[in-house]
């Protein structure tokens, strides 16, 4: 019963809020691996995959924050000056967090054609069957 506990809490202790991202996006490199046919040869077309579903969720979790923003300000004015504070500075760091989506979604395109020394990659309309399910359509995008 005491090595279940220590095990229990051992295992909540690696799960916190600056470690479950990583885990998510670890997640989805790790299953690109396993849609991918070709192995390592086809890391360009996992990349490509991963950045075409990044680019389609950042702009409207982006959005989001900027609404959640406006919405913890705007509920923090009703409450007293400690409240007040506490929303305040919950509302900036939304905000930050959405203009730090918009920036990565706007520059990701092209690093990642930097990256593999490819051509411009129009990300918004060479995404539509590029996607974490299906890596191997993205080998059009990066020739």
């Amino acid at each position: 019963m005491d090595k279940i506990r220590r095990a229990k809490l051992f295992l909540t202790s690696l799960l916190n809020i600056k470690t479950i991202p990583l885990m998510i996006l670890g997640m989805f490199f790790v299953m690109n691996f396993a849609f991918a046919a070709d192995g390592l040869a086809g890391l360009q077309n996992i990349f490509l995959a991963l950045a075409c579903d990044i680019k389609t969720l950042l702009i409207p979790i982006g959005f989001l924050l900027v609404v959640a923003a406006a919405v913890i300000y705007a509920a923090g004015q009703i409450g007293n000056a400690e409240m007040r504070g506490k929303s305040q500075g919950w509302a900036v760091w939304a905000l930050v967090g959405a203009i730090i989506a918009f920036v990565i979604a706007m520059l990701g395109p092209s690093l990642i054609a930097a990256m593999y020394s490819t051509t411009a990659i129009n990300f918004g309309t060479e995404c539509g069957s590029c996607s974490l399910s299906n890596p191997t359509a993205c080998a059009a995008m990066g020739s």
